[in-house]
Parts: C-alpha cells; structure tokens; sequence
C-alpha cells in the first residue's frame, strides 16, 4: 500500500499546477496520433478522452504529463487544416463528406481549382481527310498545346509532351505522324510499355483513321500474344503505323534482312516518326535496353536504304525533371548533322481544361492498414465514387483485399466486394481487359492495382485514386493523375504507410508531396555490359561495318567492340569488310531486366492457368508447399497449395485448400563472389576513423532451400505511438488495459506462430545467378575499435537508465557484433534514402552482411538486383555524400525517439531480415562523415583499373565492367 499512499500525496503536489485554459471537461483536444477528441472526464490529473474513429475512450493518468509532452494538444494544433473553411472550401459534395468524416486524421489539404482550356483554330495546312476525322469526333478547335506539337513536327523537331493526363498528347502528336502518311508515305514505330495501354491507344488511331475516309492508312499492333503468321500478315497490310512493346521490338530488328517480312523492309524502310510513349517508364535497365535497340534499328534503317538521321522522335511522358535530357538519352543522336534542340511541351504549356482536384493527405496512422480497409468500405457502402487504390506491392493488395472482404462480411455488404478487382502484372491480359471494361461499364467499383495500372489507360469513370505508401514523387503523381479525367473534380488521397521514413517525411512537407520537384529519370545507354549486347545483336542479325560503330553506338561503342574482338565474341569476315557474331545473342538481352521467361500458375482441378509469375517472383512465391491466394470471379481470395517449381515445364501446379489462416515464406540463401574491383574510396569519418567503400562486379547467387509456415493470430496490443509496450503481444496478462500508457489494448495485430520449417531436398531446390556491381563497406581498424567503444560506452549508459538491464527494444546493443551493427546501420540509413530526390528505389538494391570466414571481421555489402546492373549501386558509390545527407535529414525527422523503426533503418530487400540495426550509431557515422572537412579519398586498386575511370564513365572502366563478363 506504501506506493498507493504515496502517489495519493503525489497527486495533491500535482494538483497545485495550473491546467491549460483549453484542458476542461467537454473540450475539444488534439492528439498527434488519434486527432480530435473530446474530454469526457477530468477528475484531477487523470483524464478520459474519447477520439473520432476509435471505438473506446483512452485513459490519461496524467494529462499535464501528455500536455509536456506533446501528445495531448489544442484542438487548433491540429496541422491538418487551418479552419472549416478548407473543407467548405470543396467543391463536389462526396468528396466534402469524405474530408469533414476524416477530417481529425488528415495532414493537409488541398483544393486546385479548375482550369479554362485554351482553344486555337484547326491549321489550315492539315490534311483534308483529317479535318474530316476531326469533324465526325465534333472538334472544331485544338488545344494551344497540340498546334504547338503539330507546328514543332512539321518543322522537323523532336518532341517531348508531358502535359498532364488527359490532355490530348495522342491526338498532338496523331495529327502530324498521320499527315505525314497521307502526304509523303512516311510510316511510324509507336513503342508502348504494356498491352493495355496498347490496346487503348491502338484503338485512338484506329478510329482516327477509320474517320479520315481513307482506306490506306492501316494500323498494326505487334505484342507477345500475337503469333508470328498474324504479325507478318499485319505488314503485308501495309500499315503506316504500328504499335509494338520493347520485348517484341528486340526480335522485330532482326526481321529486316528476312524475305518473308519483305512488307517489313519497306515499312522501315520509309520510316521518319518513332513515338515512345511513357517515356519516364524507360529508365534504369529498361531504358538503357531501349536505347540500345534503337541504336540497332538506325542501323537496320541505313541499311534497308532508309534516312536514319532524318527520324524524328515524340517522346511522351509524365513530368519528369529532366525531359530533354531524358530524350536525348534515350534517342542518341550521334550523326553530326546539326539539330535544333528538342522541343519540350510541358504542364505550363498545357491547354487543356482541367476540372480540378481535391488532395487529402494524411497524417501518419497508428494502423495505416485499417485505415485505407475503413476508407475502402466508405467509397464502396456510402457513395458511388469509382476508383483505385494503389500499393507498391501485390501481397500488398492481397492482403488488405482479405480484409475489406470481413470488413464488407461484419457490416451485411458482402456483395460489393465483387465490384473490387485485383489488377497486377501476374493477373492475365483477359482478366485485366475485363477489369477495364468492367470501370467502364460500371460493374467494377474499385481496382486495387500496382504499377501496372498507373499509366497510359485512358479511363475517364475513375474519380478517387488512394496512393497506400510513397513510391516515388513521380509514379506519386502518374497515379493521382489517374482521377478526375471526366467532368469532375479528382480526388488524390496519400495514406502514409507504417514502412518507410519517406512516407513520414512527406507527411511533414505535404507541399513537397503536392508541388515539389519530381525525381529526374537516369538510364545509360553506354552500360559496358548492355551496349556489348546491342553490339554483338547488331552484328548477328545484319552485320557491322568498322566505321559505323562509332557513327551508331558513340564512343564507347568503339572501345566495348575492340574489347569484343579481342574476346572473340565479335568476329571478322575474311575479305575484313564487316564484324559478324554467331548465334542469336538478342535472345539473351532481358529487356525488362528480369529473367525473361513467365511461369504459369496452373489449378490442377481445371487446368485453368491462374496467373503467371517472373521467374525470380515465383521462385520465392510458390516453391514446394508455398501457399498462394488468387482472387476468383466474387472477389474473394481463394487459396492454393503449390506443387513446386519446374523450370524446365515453366508451370507449377497449385491445389485448392479451404480457408486456413497461415501463410508460407521462402527461406533463401545467397552467396556473392568478386570478380574484379573496379574503383574505391576512403570515407575520413573524423575521431571514428575511415570507411573503406569498394566497387567490385561480382557474381550473386540466390536460391530458395526451404520454408517456413507460419499461422497468423489476432492478439492484444498497445496500439499508442511511443509506449514502451507499443505493439507487445499482452494475450497473457489477462488485462484490458495497457500497464505504460494505460490506454485499451487493441485486438489488432497479428502474432506469427512458426508452424513447421521444411529444408528443401537438393534436387527441389532452384536458383539463379546475377552478374552486377557490389559496393563492399570495410571499417578500418581505428573506426572498429571506436565502435566497440562506442557500443560498450551506450550499454553502459542505456542499462543505467534502465535498472542494470537493456530494454526489448535496446537489446541489439547486447547481442550483436559492434562491426557489425555500424556498418550495417550506416548502410541501411544510406538506402532509405536512395529514392529521396532520384529515379532509383530501394527495390533497385538488395544488401547483406557478409564474413570472409570464422573469426574474419562482418562487411556489409550492396548489390544491385538484376543481371549486368541497375545502376543503382555505382550512383550510390558515386554520390555518397549526396545520399548521406539525405540519409541524416530523414534519420533525424523521424519521430521514433531515437532508437530506430521501420521508417527509419528497415527495408524489405535486406537479406539479413534487418537484424543488427540501431539508428543512434547510425546518425553518428552519418554525422561524423558529414562533418568531416576531407570526406572522401580515393585510392588505387589492383588490376590496373583506375579508381577514377567510373563503371558508366570513361572507356577504361567500361573495358574493365566488359572484361569481368
């Protein structure tokens, strides 16, 4: 009883502190976490408040203590809006109603306005038939926009659009490439990322030139579902324009000297216009491929008899910072023939009307999960809103789709969730046709997509877009701009996802999210590896004069094909007239940078093929026993046990299984080794010491040698941000109420009990193996004595504070290797903030702590994720000190008091699980290398590669990337 007597006399002491004005009984509060709340008890220190959208009322022992803290606020604290008036400030009802019901967890809003379209008169050059198409669609006028592609066109320019979406950029560039045909024969190669934006746009100039009256222009489509007897008699249609993807394009350049696709010859042959549409798609692997082929098709061009330095090219894309460059990077034009410079048509050119849009963004969410599941059950029961909601990941959507579906059950709605669809790159082209067609005809209410749906589709019903978790500034906006292409408002909402510092960053700088700077879009065509490929395809499928290297595949060009001869994968005729190579090497090339072959997932009750896979997904998705969900015609996610994987069939056959709450993992394991070091640097970190950063091009090999089965159960937690007992599985104790903060626990999270671990049979078990860029972290010797110095000194002092003993969450400090937490802290800050202000992303690289034997000190180790390189890791190399102050800014904007969190320091690529983190040694390397006056050093590494000749840079390196081939 002495400490209830005690706290007795404490609480009078207390009492004699003044509240607040704004802390009474039936005010209204604010929370940071939970928003407005209501005082419904206020009996000395002790306070009961019930917040919007939670079911119970929370408890406050002491509410001057949460008032010193910050975590209980004036109701105008709140920093989501200002006053009423914004949300008054809405124009179209729903989206009104949805703000006032959210308006306690918003961050900000924001209302743009709709904007009058600016109207030009048709040119009277246009072709006569195509005034006709324009007339039979009721367009008497243009948008200024479009006259200025149409004018910059016919006066020979190249041409970037990236006005916003639903702005007319297919009719702005239709109009010119159609003339053409019309008056001078010219023919056009549209190149589209996906089949379905295919589709849409084959349909546009289908009908376009169905309107014109004349019967001689044609279009063709070239895809992979398309057999090779259609896409030849497709030519000997004749069409003046053809759609195609990059996969199919890689095996199209070939045709040019093959007699059966002789209508081909004569399409290149009198081809000016190449269109590349989604341009900012074309970046990293993809991109660099791109470039490549068309490097071989000017080639094929010249010669079929062709002009290839009179192409032009019409680069469409979302808002990119770097527009030009960006075409220019992806065209290469390397002729010496003098060029005006590219032409760029952006938003601030833009002439189409815009009927505005409305911007929830919300504030950081104790369960950001249940929040989108409640925003999901609103659209759908209480208005008649159409739209999307976007993840950065399939199992993603899977999961919040289950559960919607009890949500949907719990509240009598079950039916609707057949009007919500899964839409992703494993779903097959049927289904995401009938997906499309269903938001058009209304049977479809909600999509729940990936990447796949944020571009290109042009699909005017939608009027929300819900971005779950930031995934880059620009695939940000691409996915917003999929609402409110019709006649109302759109309505953008960010929900922040419980993952990434990003998200809570951007939550911090709402405007930045809205109006900042979106990340510029980096390829590079000179890769050693990939231009070798395009030159070695090049000599295989039409042969290479010495003198057109250089004139068709720049510099570098000429140093990677002596590098070849002297390999002997690039050979001589006899009379040394021309280069050849043997076999089919642009079978090899991986356009899209992944394995290229599909694998399908087959129901063994019907045959059906269910969807199909990436190699590398369905290696680690449905190896032996894997469990895996597909959604059926109802909407609900129906579950399989696989089989295994058979490369050799490229099939796995899936069982059904009732309804069992588990889920299965891969175990995996990998192992990396060197091949040759290419360039390294020495990181002074001041008093700590120095940091050794290596890059090397190495071999990763992955595979998958067992699995795990985990079951899935709902526990009791404390769901209160900052509490010590924050997320801790409470079942056992037998109490409703949490013992740090003493709020209600929460029947919310789910405990993974390990059912059973199976380690695979050697002939069960698959793999593969990469060659790319590694980036080792090495510690010097003084730098690994102050972090054992370190680490002991903040054990020391944490176990102080503590009572003699660390706390769950400090624990690391305790049991790991004080090398071996440094460097993989520094690193992991440095690779959250990879995406910060650049193209790359955290899905770009992977990463590993690695020991070069027993009793050897940890490196910590970056790689990139697919074969020859995503560039990722040598523009880390590159930019360290760029990506480290990025790094400490995010680091220290996150509120997890300084011990870490899965904002901060984890990501899903790592292949240690994230263990070994702790973000206070983090900052302080990031700081001490900061500080420092001299930074970086470079030095001098074997096998006579120069450390400054740069893996994308001058011709040594680029010699030493090809040789490690």
């Amino acid at each position: 009883m002495t400490d209830d007597y005690s706290n007795l006399i404490r609480s009078i002491s207390k009492a004699q502190t003044p509240k607040p004005d704004w802390l009474k009984q039936h005010s209204v509060v604010f929370s940071p976490t939970y928003g407005r709340g209501v005082v419904k008890v206020l009996l000395g220190n002790f306070a009961t408040i019930l917040f919007d959208h939670q079911p119970e009322a929370f408890d406050i022992d002491d509410c001057l203590e949460a008032v010193s803290a910050g975590t209980l606020l004036p109701p105008q604290s709140n920093p989501a809006l200002s006053t009423s008036r914004d949300i008054e400030a809405i124009p179209y009802a729903p989206y009104q109603m949805l703000a006032q019901e959210w308006e306690t967890q918003l961050r900000h809003l924001n209302v743009a306005p709709p904007r009058d379209g600016q109207y030009v008169s048709i040119p009277e050059t246009l072709a006569a038939p195509l005034k006709t198409a324009l007339a039979a669609k009721g367009i008497n006028r243009l948008f200024s926009h479009q006259v200025t592609a149409y004018n910059a066109l016919r006066d020979g320019e190249d041409l970037v659009l990236s006005t916003d979406t639903n702005s007319g950029k297919t009719l702005a560039f239709s109009l010119p490439i159609l003339e053409g045909a019309l008056t001078y024969g010219h023919t056009t190669l549209m190149i589209v990322p996906s089949n379905q934006l295919m589709d849409d746009q084959f349909e546009k100039m289908a009908t376009l030139m169905e309107l014109t009256g004349d019967d001689s222009l044609v279009c063709g489509k070239i895809h992979g579902g398309i057999e090779q007897e259609h896409r030849l008699s497709m030519f000997n249609d004749q069409p003046q324009v053809v759609l195609i993807n990059p996969d199919c394009l890689n095996g199209l350049i070939r045709r040019a000297r093959d007699p059966k696709y002789a209508k081909y010859t004569e399409f290149l042959s009198r081809l000016k216009y190449i269109v590349i549409d989604e341009g900012h798609e074309e970046v990293g692997v993809m991109g660099a491929h791109l470039a490549g082929m068309l490097m071989r098709l000017r080639l094929s061009l010249s010669q079929v008899g062709g002009d290839p330095w009179s192409l032009q090219y019409i680069v469409c894309s979302a808002t990119v910072s770097n527009q030009a460059e960006l075409a220019n990077t992806l065209t290469q034009r390397n002729h010496p023939m003098e060029r005006p410079p590219v032409r760029v048509i952006d938003d601030a050119q833009n002439g189409a009307p815009s009927p505005g849009r409305v911007t929830l963004i919300f504030n950081h969410q104790s369960n950001s999960a249940s929040t989108v599941a409640r925003l999901v059950e609103k659209l759908l029961i209480d208005t008649d809103l159409v739209g999307i909601v976007f993840f950065n990941s399939r199992n993603g959507s899977k999961k919040l789709m289950e559960t919607v579906g009890r949500g949907l059950k719990r509240l009598g709605q079950s039916g609707l969730l057949n009007t919500v669809k899964l839409f992703n790159s494993s779903v097959s082209n049927d289904l995401k046709r009938h997906v499309i067609q269903g938001i058009k005809d209304g049977g479809v209410r909600l999509v729940f997509s990936t990447s796949s749906l944020q571009a290109g589709v042009d699909m005017p019903e939608l009027d929300c877009s819900i971005v779950w978790g930031f995934p880059k500034l620009s695939d940000l906006r691409q996915r917003w701009g999929r609402a409110g292409r019709g006649q109302v408002p759109g309505l953008c909402i960010f929900v922040p996802s419980n993952n990434t510092n990003l998200d809570y960053y951007y939550v911090r700088h709402p405007q930045a999210l809205i109006n900042g700077q979106v990340e510029a879009a980096l390829l590079d065509p000179h890769y050693p590896i990939r231009l070798a490929q395009h030159l070695l395809s090049a000599a295989a499928e039409s042969g290479l004069k010495s003198e057109e290297v250089s004139l068709f595949f720049g510099e570098a060009g000429e140093v990677i094909a002596g590098e070849l001869l002297r390999q002997g994968k690039l050979l001589q005729s006899q009379n040394l007239a021309y280069m050849y190579a043997k076999g089919r090497p642009y079978y090899d090339i991986p356009v899209r940078g992944n394995r290229p072959n599909s694998i399908k997932l087959i129901n063994t009750t019907n045959g059906e093929v269910l969807e199909t896979l990436a190699f590398n997904s369905a290696m680690r998705e449905v190896f032996p026993g894997a469990i895996y969900k597909v959604q059926d015609g109802t909407g609900k996610l129906n579950q399989f046990r696989s089989q295994g994987l058979r490369p050799e069939t490229n099939a796995v056959k899936l069982d059904p299984i009732q309804g069992v709450n588990r889920f299965t993992q891969a175990i995996e394991e990998s192992d990396l080794t060197v091949a040759r070091k290419i360039a390294q640097k020495v990181l002074n970190l001041g008093a700590f010491g120095a940091l050794t950063l290596r890059l090397d091009w190495s071999k990763v090999d992955s595979r998958v040698v067992g699995s795990q089965e985990w079951e899935a159960i709902q526990v009791l937690s404390c769901e209160t941000n900052g509490c010590k007992k924050c997320a801790v599985d409470l079942t056992s104790s037998r109490v409703s109420r949490c013992e740090g903060c003493r709020q209600s626990l929460k029947l919310k999270l789910v405990k993974q009990d390990l059912l059973a671990e199976v380690l695979f049979e050697p002939e069960a078990i698959i793999g593969y193996s990469i060659e790319c860029p590694t980036m080792t972290l090495t510690a010097s010797e003084p730098l690994k004595a102050h972090l054992r110095q370190w680490v002991k000194q903040h054990n020391r002092g944490v176990k102080l504070q503590h009572g003699g003993k660390l706390p769950l969450h400090e624990q690391v400090l305790g049991e790991t290797d004080p090398i071996a937490l440094g460097l993989h802290s520094f690193l992991h800050a440095l690779i959250i903030a990879l995406p910060l202000g650049d193209r790359y992303s955290t899905q770009d690289i992977e990463d590993s702590l690695q020991t070069k034997g027993p009793g050897m000190d940890v490196e910590s180790v970056l790689m990139d994720t697919v074969d020859a390189g995503t560039g990722a890791t040598e523009y880390m190399f590159e930019h360290i000190q760029t990506v480290a102050r990025n790094a400490l800014q995010l680091s220290q904007e996150c509120d997890c008091q300084n011990v870490g969190c899965p904002r901060c320091l984890t990501h899903t690529s790592c292949l240690d699980d994230n263990e070994a983190l702790y973000k206070p040694l983090g900052v302080a390397l990031l700081k001490a290398f900061l500080e420092t006056e001299q930074t970086e050093t470079l030095v001098t590494v074997p096998d006579k590669v120069k450390p400054e000749a740069e893996a994308q840079g001058t011709a040594e390196a680029q010699t030493a990337s090809l040789e490690a081939v």
